[in-house]
């Protein structure tokens, strides 16, 4: 044990003890300086090189945010009765990086004393060889190591007395201000947004009845300090067009705020705030360059491009003669939510902890203000669209011009789970934000007749998520546990309710504001300070693919000559306009017609492709509807059907192999197959419109949707015939039962093993809603589960919950079923939107992006990936196409929009490298349910 401490001890040498140091002291102080010293030679090391900075960030936070701990003298007294333990842990572990590569055998706790005197007589270590061993260490050391050290650090970080939060600056940047200055300042500036000019409101659509504000935002983080008076908060205020924005930074006077020494800390500067019954705010001396602000329209008209500063006097905001250059980045143009951000931008590590802690940060901040009397949400935090798609870091909050009935309790006694709805939507966005992925919650009004049972469910949703923060991992960084500890105390709302609660009472309100600090934005506080202060880059929108496009220039110029897909046909998904509900289709049918157009010239050159395959399994097909009947081309895409309810066959042959006998004369194509009910003609047609280029077969399995139950053999002996007979490569099943069937399970694994896993199985999830989970064989992991959404992406909520663990749930175009389809249709009753259409729909995308994935060989002949493009017609390769297809809509739901996948991608050079690594990614997983 002593030469393992005296290696550690030797880079220590010169170390001074204050007179008088108890032993106690003296071990803390050597654990700190320690700890300190290896954690700056660490953070040395990571500036230098590269390689190894994403390692040493966070593990030179943690030792220097212990050592800090441990010089102070409170905590000193802490470690009195647990000191054995950290000279076994930490003094171990720091002596494992010094010594790296060599292992020290372990040893065990010995008495204080015996540590201390190890100091004098260690020779020193000259820093440059330390430096030596800490890059071996972050080379070369399992990631587990470095967790295992930093969680030591957290515990010692948490052993420490927490300094709680007061209404008193915690630093010389950290500005707590009390309530009623808010309230006031806050006040003044709704006033000044009200909007009275003509010019303003004139091409503005809002509602004139009403009045109307100025888009307003208050930015989350520390205002940046110029000047003579400080600004508390800074706010950027916009014309309705929003064609031009103005900083305003916002104080409470000059004389608001003294400087006066901390009793805990005397080098600390604090803050304090006078009180209400104090005099009102005084703004110093009075000039004429200073003039009350009763609107913002007249600043706005001036359009300074330059910052201004309006101080708050006797309830009035009055504007100040300084003025200077904006400091905030901000552009023409609405902005973006965060909401938005989550979805279409990768956000980095850093930047999630960093914008969680700003979030968290200023929501403490003005906790129990009129600011957060209503819900922080994802779609009232906003950011500013900079140049080149990129998004600057900087959050703002919109100003809530709504009136008493959104504003929520700030504690609630019965009916609520957490019983602090404002807290629980910040651990809402939390959550959110360390999921990167946008949650869709309920968020209900308080005068909702539903507001406890839906706030409950959205409770319950965002735990079960949780579970899902916990188990994911940040790459390369070892401190995510204590993130999602911060995002699991802030959920918990045990944590605030432990706290008597009191109409009225400040005592608990201000206790539950010191348990926030404590549990949630001190540690977020620490995380955010690990990284380097430098101005960020900015948020990017999420890379298009991660092969490397210089793949193509391998690939021959003679190839199959096309003109690219028309992306300005795309009306109503291309350049961001909004979609027509009508037009949905039309927008799909662009695609598949280019893929049939593609596909036919190939033909024409003697490249001729197998085509995709889909089986239909339903009530059958009506080939005397109008819509077969005006186009027979439409009736030659259904080369084989079968009926399994009255036993009718395809064609002659199978109808002489079953009776035994010789038919002389060929029976009609409409009575080899009959749909009495309509649902599998609709489904039929939908298929022909999506797929242009696949071969259907059709598979009668029941008459209508409620002879279903007790069709199990028929179901299962048609998933045989298709899969196994019909080499289908896409099975549509547009049904579902309420009880797993075994029958039918053996099917799809007969077929499954028959074909080495090459074909795609898909299932309606149900229309049931919240009352029914998801019927089966939709709910089997190796059958994609098809829900309903409208023609923007809304889930519609008669699907089933979604299930929280296993895969991902897809939706995709259910509803707005074309008029034209329904005027071609004998029984339009039955053509209702519902997860049944959205399945159809789902598989003639499916069908046309693996005829579009055998097409790519053909546009690029030199192309050594066609192997591996073959995976996407498993099942593992359905469900990561239908992932690169989609858009997260939050609560672990994706809606399938290849419309988008095709404009985001402009070429077929880009798509190519997306395909192939979506072909990658389905190879590396594991097949399920084979053995």
């Amino acid at each position: 044990m002593e030469t393992a401490i005296s290696s550690l001890l030797s880079v220590l040498r010169g170390l001074s003890w204050p007179a008088g140091a108890s032993a106690n002291e003296r071990t803390a102080a050597t654990l700190a300086s320690s700890a300190a010293l290896i954690g700056e030679r660490v953070a040395s090391v990571g500036d230098a090189n590269s390689k190894v900075r994403g390692a040493s960030i966070p593990l030179s936070a943690r030792l220097c945010a212990a050592a800090k701990c441990l010089r102070d003298g409170e905590t000193v007294a802490t470690l009195a009765t647990g000191v054995q333990t950290l000279n076994e842990e930490l003094l171990h572990e720091l002596e494992r990086i010094v010594t790296w590569p060599k292992r020290s055998k372990q040893f065990t706790a010995r008495p204080v004393e015996e540590l201390v005197e190890l100091l004098d007589a260690t020779p020193s270590v000259p820093k440059d060889k330390l430096d030596e061993t800490v890059l071996k260490f972050l080379t070369e050391a399992q990631s587990s190591l470095r967790e295992n050290l930093v969680e030591i650090c957290d515990r010692i970080i948490a052993s420490a007395p927490p300094e709680p939060p007061t209404d008193e600056i915690q630093s010389e940047s950290e500005v707590c201000i009390p309530q009623h200055v808010v309230d006031k300042i806050l006040t003044a500036v709704l006033k000044c947004s009200v909007c009275s000019s003509a010019s303003c409101l004139q091409g503005s659509a809002r509602n004139r009845d009403k009045p109307q504000h100025h888009p307003t935002w208050l930015y989350l983080g520390r205002p940046k300090q110029s000047g003579d008076a400080p600004a508390l908060f800074d706010v950027l205020v916009s014309s309705h067009s929003y064609l031009y924005w103005q900083e305003i930074g916002l104080g409470a006077g000059s004389k608001k705020c003294e400087s006066a020494g901390s009793s805990r800390n005397p080098k600390r500067k604090r803050v304090r705030f006078s009180e209400p019954a104090q005099p009102s705010f005084s703004i110093g001396i009075s000039t004429p360059a200073r003039r009350e602000v009763s609107e913002f329209c007249g600043i706005l008209a001036r359009q300074s491009c330059a910052r201004i500063f309006l101080e708050l006097e006797d309830q009035h905001l009055v504007e100040t003669d300084e003025e200077e250059t904006f400091h905030h980045d901000i552009l023409e143009g609405e902005g973006i939510s965060l909401a938005r951000i989550l979805h279409d931008y990768d956000l980095s590590v850093a930047e999630r902890i960093r914008l969680a802690h700003t979030i968290a940060r200023a929501f403490w901040q003005l906790y129990n203000t009129n600011l957060t009397s209503t819900r922080w949400t994802d779609h009232n935090i906003w950011f500013s669209l900079g140049r080149a798609d990129v998004v600057s870091g900087n959050a703002y909050i919109a100003l809530p011009f709504r009136g008493e009935e959104a504003q929520l309790g700030e504690y609630i006694q019965g009916g609520l789970i957490h019983k602090c709805p404002r807290i629980f939507a910040l651990g809402v966005l939390l959550l959110e934000i360390g999921l990167a992925q946008p949650i869709q919650c309920r968020h209900p009004e308080p005068s909702d007749q539903h507001f406890f049972g839906k706030t409950n469910r959205d409770y319950a949703e965002a735990t079960g998520l949780l579970k899902s923060l916990e188990e994911g991992t940040w790459a390369g960084y070892c401190s995510k546990r204590l993130f999602d500890r911060a995002v699991k105390d802030c959920l918990n709302g045990q944590n605030f309710s432990s706290c008597h609660h009191r109409d009225g009472d400040n005592d608990s309100i201000t206790e539950r504001r010191r348990i926030l600090y404590e549990k949630v934005v001190e540690p977020l506080g620490l995380l955010a300070g690990s990284f380097h202060p430098e101005r960020p880059a900015g948020i990017k929108k999420k890379g298009r693919t991660t092969t490397d496009v210089r793949l193509v220039e391998k690939l021959s110029s003679t190839r199959l000559e096309v003109k690219e897909l028309p992306l300005y046909t795309l009306g109503s998904f291309h350049a961001g306009r909004a979609a027509n509900p009508d037009e949905w289709l039309e927008d799909l049918r662009v695609i598949s017609r280019y893929v049939y157009d593609c596909t036919e010239k190939a033909r024409r050159e003697g490249r001729a492709l197998t085509p995709v395959r889909v089986a239909i399994l339903d009530s059958g097909c009506n080939l005397q509807v109008e819509y077969f009947q005006e186009e027979p081309q439409r009736v030659s895409r259904i080369t084989d059907r079968r009926d399994f309810v009255e036993q009718s066959f395809s064609d002659k042959e199978e109808l002489e192999a079953v009776t035994g006998s010789e038919i002389n004369d060929e029976p009609p194509a409409s009575t080899l197959m009959k749909d009495t009910f309509g649902h599998g003609t609709l489904m039929a047609m939908l298929l022909v419109e999506t797929a242009p280029t696949a071969e259907l077969i059709i598979g009668r399995v029941a008459e209508n949707t409620t002879e279903l139950e007790g069709k199990e053999h028929a179901i299962s002996e048609a998933i045989r015939w298709a899969g196994i007979d019909r080499k289908a490569d896409i099975i549509s099943m547009s049904f579902g039962v309420c009880d797993a069937d075994g029958h039918i399970s053996d099917a799809i694994l007969d077929v499954r093993k028959s074909r080495k896993d090459k074909v795609i199985f898909l299932a309606s999830a149900g229309n049931s809603g919240p009352h029914q989970g998801i019927t089966f064989p939709a709910c089997r992991d190796d059958v994609l589960s098809i829900r309903m959404a409208d023609h923007l992406g809304a889930v519609a909520a008669s699907n089933p919950p979604t299930e929280w663990r296993g895969h991902v749930s897809f939706a995709t175009f259910g509803a707005n079923i074309p008029s034209r389809l329904l005027e071609r249709h004998h029984e339009p009753e039955v053509c209702k939107p519902g997860s049944s259409v959205s399945t159809a729909v789902a598989a003639g995308i499916a069908a046309t992006m693996l005829s579009y994935t055998a097409l790519l060989p053909l546009l690029f002949p030199n192309l050594d990936k066609t192997k591996l493009l073959l995976n996407l017609g498993t099942p593992q390769g359905a469900r990561a196409l239908f992932e690169l297809l989609s858009d997260d809509m939050g609560n672990r739901m994706r809606f399938i929009n290849p419309v988008k996948f095709i404009t985001d991608r402009g070429d077929n050079m880009l798509r190519l490298c997306a395909l192939i690594d979506c072909a990658r990614k389905a190879g590396s997983e594991r097949i399920v349910g084979l053995q």
